[in-house]
């Protein structure tokens, strides 16, 4: 048996003294990638799709990471085990509250619409006295508290969204919802703006 060898030239070669470096075999690249074009496309295609799916990926574990890191370990959100619009019944915050273990328990709600134009979505979240413990670092000074509870209406806006929505201290802002939300069957709810505050990276608006 006789075995014969063929010395390849390199894949690339030097050039000019400058150091450029120039592709030895890039026709015969080039002319296999044109002899079957659907076959090139559909690879560059899912190769592609690929480093997407890859990037995609890590920027949903960053932002988990994200979530898990600025959670609370002394609090826990407890919601109905089926997708209820009405929420849980407000007589378990008491039951909860008097579970061991358990130092507070605050029921929240949000009521949700539209501001004067339908396509401008607005939502509003309404809190018992509980939650100024359950979110005590929401940027509420006590007497911003106190005042929010003397008020039936009454609500502060981020920063955010008093720039969106113009608003100043003694303004009133409307929300226009389904009659259905409503006990009385009335289409809107009228609050009035008690301050602004700061921004939280928690939130939206």
């Amino acid at each position: 048996m006789r075995c014969y060898t063929q010395a390849v030239g390199p894949l690339f070669r030097l050039g000019s003294r400058s150091g450029d470096v120039r592709m030895k075999y890039w026709p015969l690249v080039q002319s296999a990638l044109l002899r079957r074009p659907a076959e090139a496309s559909l690879t560059l295609l899912a190769v592609t799709c690929g480093f997407a799916l890859f990037g995609f990926m890590i920027a949903l574990n960053a932002a988990y990471w994200r979530v898990i890191d600025s959670a609370r370990v002394d609090r826990i959100y407890v919601n109905s085990r089926f997708d209820d619009p009405n929420g849980l019944p407000i007589a378990l915050e008491k039951k909860i509250e008097a579970i061991d273990g358990v130092t507070r328990a605050g029921a929240f709600r949000w009521v949700s619409g539209y501001h004067q134009d339908p396509r401008h979505f607005a939502s509003v979240y309404t809190v018992d006295g509980g939650m100024r413990f359950g979110w005590s670092e929401f940027p509420l000074t006590a007497s911003q508290w106190d005042e929010l509870f003397a008020s039936g209406t009454g609500i502060f806006a981020t920063k955010k969204a008093a720039e969106r929505w113009g608003l100043h201290r003694g303004d009133t802002f409307e929300i226009s919802t389904k009659p259905q939300v409503r006990e009385d069957r009335a289409s809107g709810w009228t609050f009035h703006v008690l301050g602004i505050v700061p921004d939280d990276p928690e939130w939206d608006e």
